[in-house]
């Protein structure tokens, strides 16, 4: 399900469609029934209220009120009932499209080549991608059904109002605009923000678990780190505070102005119906549901437009970080099992001319290293940080492979391990223990 290439949009059906097609498809079509449901209460409601005059004025008989009555008993039947099974679909589906997803993940992650591990932008990358997957597919499959709910149940309802006056339907569209252009750039700069946020917050972490954790409590006392260590996590934690607060305050500001911009609006249009009202192209009835409607759609789009277009460009960020993190680079047979060598007995170590850098570095680590190390014997590799002492250990276990120059043990060359047997234990469970000092 996992592979390199560019995800879309598309892929936040295409996936739980392929994972949980059951609860997938049941999603769509409850979504299809809820969007139509404004409509139907709009229709509905005129019905009722028609009759319901209509027997008041004495030109209809008392039996007539029962076939609306009916309609509305259906309609809050299906709006209360339907969301509570549909809770228990969600909650189904999302356990298993978790499990896949992070099999997935936890997959791809141990088939990495070991470089994006130790890259600090890979890392984070990784950290992103990594930390609520399901959240994220679910969330901004959600997101399509909220915004596919919207748009459907906004054309059906535009549908009634243009059949008695053309303008006010245009109107309504026109009020869309603006939002939807506030709300995707809105939405795009929040996920941004967000991702400092995170970042900051991952490094707070990392030190609150230094200061509390129960295994660092002796190296604590004994270098006397933790004053520093505070400062450091009180500064992460303000800047975090900050950034987060900048969110919220950019978010409020643009869907409280865009609810009052739609509020002004909705005003106009129930103004524009009334001459439609007064030469009789609406009925009492549809004139009092069609305001009670257009009031909760403007309302709806002023704030659920917003909110919905703010995840979508957020979602559209997280699926360029899911693309990048797909095709990360892997190294064959990462995640297979040790595979032991039989009768291997450890008789010699050999560097020539080795040379080394990481990947996208300049500096050489090791520049044409030799040596030679024997069974028999014991050895230390003694040398100051960064001078190449765990690097040595990181190209014997074939975590890097990309040097230059030959290594061999037992003269063979290194290159003709295969990765399985690089982590056998009976390879390194020899006389011979690299050590750092």
């Amino acid at each position: 399900m996992l592979t390199s290439r560019k995800y879309t949009e598309f892929d936040l059906i295409g996936i739980p469609l392929r994972v949980i097609p059951v609860q997938t498809v049941a999603a769509v079509g409850y979504m299809l029934v809820d969007a139509l449901m404004p409509a139907y209460q709009t229709l509905v409601m005129a019905y009722f209220i028609n009759t319901a005059t209509h027997i008041v004025n004495g030109r209809a008989e008392y039996s007539l009120i029962y076939k609306p009555l009916a309609l509305i008993m259906g309609y809050v039947i299906v709006t209360h009932l339907l969301p509570s099974l549909m809770q228990l679909v969600e909650l189904t589906g999302r356990n298993r499209l978790n499990v896949r997803l992070k099999r997935e993940m936890v997959l791809k992650r141990a088939q990495l080549e070991y470089q994006h591990i130790e890259n600090k932008e890979t890392a984070e990358l990784i950290h992103r991608v990594c930390g609520d997957p399901v959240g994220h597919f679910m969330g901004g499959f959600n997101n399509i059904m909220s915004g596919l709910n919207l748009l459907i149940g906004t054309a059906s309802l535009l549908v009634i109002v243009m059949s008695s006056t053309f303008i006010t339907g245009i109107v309504i569209v026109l009020v869309a605009v603006p939002l939807f252009y506030i709300a995707m750039k809105t939405g795009k700069a929040n996920y941004v923000l967000g991702m400092d946020a995170q970042r900051i917050r991952r490094r707070s972490a990392d030190l609150a678990h230094i200061l509390t954790s129960r295994e660092n409590a002796e190296e604590r006392t004994l270098f006397g780190y933790s004053p520093a260590l505070r400062d450091r996590y009180d500064k992460l934690y303000d800047q975090t505070y900050a950034v987060e607060k900048k969110i919220q305050i950019r978010s409020f500001i643009h869907l409280k102005s865009g609810s009052i911009i739609a509020l002004l609006i909705g005003i106009i249009i129930v103004a524009l119906l009334l001459p439609a009202l007064h030469l009789g192209e609406l009925t009492i009835g549809l004139y009092i549901s069609l305001v009670t409607a257009i009031f909760s759609l403007v309302q709806r789009m002023s704030w659920q437009l917003a909110e919905t277009m703010q995840e979508h460009a957020r979602m559209k960020e997280y699926l360029k970080d899911f693309s990048a993190f797909a095709g990360l680079s892997e190294k064959m047979d990462a995640a297979a099992l040790p595979m032991e060598i039989d009768g291997f007995v450890f008789q010699s170590l050999e560097f020539r001319q080795v040379s080394f850098r990481y990947p996208d570095t300049e500096r050489y680590i090791l520049n044409q290293c030799s040596f030679t190390m024997v069974s028999g014997k014991s050895y230390a590799i003694v040398g100051e940080n960064g001078a190449g002492k765990s690097t040595l250990i990181k190209l014997l276990t074939g975590m890097y492979d990309n040097y230059e120059g030959e290594i061999y043990i037992n003269n063979r060359n290194l290159r003709e391990y295969s990765y399985p047997e690089l982590k056998a234990s009976s390879l390194w469970s020899s006389r011979i223990t690299p050590g750092t000092r």
